[in-house]
């Protein structure tokens, strides 16, 4: 009887131990059961934290959060580690960009089918112009304006339409829709391409990326990047050939693809005409048994110092003990294997996504 009351308190202990919530130290135990050790010191916030931009000098921080709240955009203070700004957004999701000198920020709109405009001063945000991506006449539930681009001239701003499997260009002066054209199924996130006039775009439905030629509005090419591929990040730089690489073209950029349904990150070398080559695929979480990602997570990856993100995915594994990171070196003539592949591991980047609010509808698995 004894023993039998000794093995109930173990378990008992073991459950207090493993409650979904935070820990004492800052870190947390998230729904799947598997514990979040924050790097770094940490800023409260709202809720979901999407997407992150910096003001000009660095010494500003403007973070969208459109989680179960209403969506907003809050302005953080990185000296006094405080939010000192709060603006409410009648929807959005995902999308902040802003342009060269930070003068001007951009959000994608959601369900209203616009993208916001507002304007920097004085380490503040002044809400500005609304751009009508969708004609308000013709919107639907269908239409949700997710991420936002402009192009490297800033001449124009790109805008995802996620439920319609397009992106709508827009006038970045005037605000006016100049057209659109067709993506693959879901287009998640835009990242600026090397070459002028290119956009890679991560294809959520599709688990690929998408090179696109944005004047002529067409795929030059796609590839895969595992199930539910999301965040995308290009990183400049030469890399180094390997022994089997000698005579082939040299490889200037990384082109990382958060895979969110195989907790992994797929890593392509990019040549200078932007042809992918697959170099590797980081698995991401605690252990090598976890199971693959649940399908109402989303993963990413973002680098404010993009050169070195690689570099600190390869390094945690030496400074986290259970929290490892693993690299795994792909066999380059069965890529096929990859797609199949489904013993993922968890991102370390991983976030829930938002919940049905009104007319917003959040992304999922199967639209996503």
């Amino acid at each position: 009887m004894q023993r039998v009351g000794a093995i109930f308190l173990l378990a008992a202990s073991l459950c207090a131990q493993q409650r979904v919530g935070r820990l004492p130290d800052g870190g947390a135990i998230l729904p799947t059961g598997w514990p979040l050790t924050p790097a770094g010191e940490q800023i409260e916030l709202g809720t979901l934290p999407m997407a992150l931009e910096l003001s000009a000098d660095g010494g500003h921080a403007v973070v969208l959060e459109a989680g179960f709240l209403p969506p907003a955009l809050s302005v953080v203070d990185l000296q006094s580690r405080q939010a000192v700004q709060s603006i409410p957004l009648g929807d959005a999701w995902l999308g902040l960009t802003a342009n060269r000198k930070k003068t001007k920020f951009y959000v994608g709109g959601g369900a209203s089918g616009n993208v916001l405009e507002l304007d920097w001063k004085d380490g503040k945000l002044a809400p500005g112009r609304q751009f009508q991506a969708v004609d308000p006449a013709a919107l639907t539930p269908q239409d949700f304006i997710g991420d936002v681009r402009l192009s490297a001239d800033e001449r124009f701003l790109y805008a995802a339409n996620l439920f319609r499997d397009e992106v709508v260009v827009l006038n970045a002066s005037s605000g006016i829709r100049v057209g659109a054209f067709r993506t693959g199924p879901r287009p998640y996130r835009m990242r600026l391409g090397i070459e002028p006039d290119t956009l890679w775009i991560s294809h959520w439905g599709a688990s690929s990326v998408g090179l696109y030629r944005v004047s002529e509005g067409r795929m030059l090419q796609a590839v895969p990047a595992g199930g539910l591929a999301s965040d995308i990040v290009i990183a400049p730089g030469e890399i180094e050939p390997g022994p089997d690489d000698q005579d082939a073209p040299p490889l200037v950029a990384r082109l990382y693809v958060a895979s969110a349904n195989t907790n992994s990150v797929w890593v392509y070398g990019l040549t200078a005409n932007q042809t992918p080559r697959l170099i590797e695929r980081l698995s991401l979480g605690p252990s090598l048994t976890d199971a693959c990602g649940d399908r109402s997570l989303g993963a990413g990856v973002e680098a404010g110092r993009q050169a070195a993100l690689h570099h600190v995915l390869r390094q945690q594994s030496h400074r986290r003990g259970r929290h490892r990171v693993r690299s795994q070196r792909l066999d380059r003539g069965h890529p096929d294997r990859l797609v199949s592949d489904r013993r993922g591991r968890a991102a370390g980047w991983a976030f829930a996504l938002p919940q049905r609010q009104g007319r917003r509808l959040a992304p999922r698995a199967q639209r996503p």
